[in-house]
């Protein structure tokens, strides 16, 4: 078969001798990616939702003991990976240096993680900020007369209390 023709085994990894686009993966036609073609070659076709990772983290290898049929997501998590997500993931601190522990860290709705002492500290920060400027606690506006709130935010409170009132 002409395909194998085009493949090194020479080395531990099998490389694809043919066209190699800029990413690294190996091309057979105009739109077959080589190491799809060598797994569906030896174990049929990749089940829907699935994706081949190269064990090896060599992109042009076709040896099909390097692959592996995985979701996007291990593939993208997988060890070695060169992903953004793959090193956000194997990070152990936060950008203060704080230990990414389970007493320490939230997980937000999206999955990324939060250091919970960076909140506490930013929340800390904000606050002092406020009362050192005395400014509004709602928008940070410097309120009028040595009030703790801006005009807008006294009117919006009277409104309040007002409605309050007539239904009490």
């Amino acid at each position: 078969m002409i395909f194998w023709e085009k493949v090194d085994t020479s080395g531990d990894c099998w490389l694809w001798r043919g066209y190699v686009m800029k990413n690294g993966y190996g091309m057979c036609d105009q739109r077959t990616l080589v190491h799809r073609f060598s797994w569906e070659t030896v174990h049929g076709p990749i089940p829907a939702g699935l994706v081949i990772d190269h064990i090896c983290r060599v992109r042009n290898c076709v040896r099909p003991d390097h692959l592996r049929v995985v979701t996007q997501r291990e593939n993208v998590l997988a060890p070695g990976s060169e992903s953004p997500a793959a090193t956000k993931a194997a990070q152990e601190r936060c950008v203060h240096n704080h230990l990414f522990s389970s007493e320490n860290t939230r997980i937000r709705p999206n999955g990324t993680r939060a250091c919970i002492s960076c909140n506490r500290q930013a929340a800390r920060h904000q606050y002092q900020r406020r009362k050192s400027v005395g400014a509004c606690r709602i928008c940070f506006r410097p309120p009028e007369n040595g009030r703790t709130r801006c005009a807008k935010h006294l009117e919006m409170d009277r409104l309040y209390q007002m409605r309050r009132r007539a239904f009490a």
